[in-house]
């Protein structure tokens, strides 16, 4: 019921997902590939590719996701230069994505995820992905295999340089 919406409710309403049966298994259940995600990675691989500002086509995939949730295109600034662009598809894919398990791996992918870790919760992680547990490591050098515990992506460097002197 919409009813009490901007009375009873306020911030975002989360109906990505409408009860289909009044059962406890629901159709929807499943996870299947999002069209707004193929979209929003094909945004994202054209500006990457291309190191300049966004295509028409690029600007077109975001703008597609966008007004079928209802919002207005995106906005000359946001399509003005590639680090502008990038900013607002990371934006962009917070709301489409929520509770969908995707926002710490965009962030990585990104080289966002220690400023917003820090700009969050006020502490700078200590890695980008989970350590290998040690015993992985150790069974590995037993096969004569070398794994490192920890990784990170390129970038990792940075984003925690920059997550220290915005603060």
């Amino acid at each position: 019921d919409a009813s009490g919406i901007g009375v009873s409710w306020d911030g975002f309403l989360i109906m990505k997902w409408p009860y289909e049966t009044d059962t406890a298994y629901q159709g929807h259940d499943w996870p299947l590939a999002r069209w707004a995600d193929v979209l929003l990675m094909k945004a994202e691989l054209d500006v990457r590719l291309s190191g300049g500002a966004p295509s028409a086509e690029a600007v077109e995939c975001v703008n597609e996701v966008r007004r079928r949730a209802g919002l207005s295109d995106l906005s000359s600034t946001d399509t003005g230069s590639r680090e502008a662009f990038l900013d607002a598809l990371l934006a962009e894919r917070a709301p489409e994505f929520l509770f969908e398990g995707m926002r710490k791996i965009d962030l990585i992918r990104f080289n966002k995820y220690a400023q917003n870790t820090y700009k969050v919760k006020g502490f700078l992680p200590t890695h980008q992905y989970m350590p290998l547990p040690n015993f992985i490591v150790e069974q590995a050098e037993s096969y004569g295999k070398t794994l490192e515990q920890t990784f990170s992506r390129p970038g990792w460097e940075a984003d925690v340089a920059e997550a220290t002197r915005e603060h």
